[in-house]
């Protein structure tokens, strides 16, 4: 049986504090738990996500787990690359993990990092639960 856990991170309006626009990037991580290892280890499939709705294209985005949570991953870094203004990259790669440390209300850390179209480059640390 396959049990889904999603979760899902919005950042909305990150403004840097001298200009107008705003930088918009909707990152979704979501986890498809397909094998009991063991009563408390899981194993399947973790998606992430990246869509760039900052008006300008983005490039060498990386999304990495800054926290040292029982996640074992084939990748510590996911590269989705360049992401065009309302593109977005996704990858696929297999995890396993305890169970707790994938349960909604046990908050992650991810660190989103990229370069604007500008030259600027940001950096953005979040929790996702």
């Amino acid at each position: 049986m396959k049990k889904f856990l999603q979760i899902y991170i919005l950042f909305l309006s990150l403004t840097a504090a001298a200009c107008a626009s705003a930088d918009d990037v909707f990152v979704t991580v979501t986890f498809d738990v397909h094998e009991d290892i063991s009563a408390e280890l899981v194993g399947g499939t973790m998606t992430a996500q990246v869509m760039n709705l900052t008006g300008g294209a983005i490039r060498n985005v990386n999304l990495r787990r800054e926290d040292a949570r029982e996640l074992a991953v084939s990748k510590e870094v996911l590269q989705f690359g360049r992401l065009e203004n309302g593109d977005s990259g996704v990858i696929n790669q297999p995890f396993h993990a305890a169970q707790a440390s994938i349960d909604v209300g046990n908050p992650t850390t991810w660190r989103l990092d990229f370069d604007k179209s500008d030259g600027s480059h940001k950096q953005l640390i979040v929790k996702v639960d």
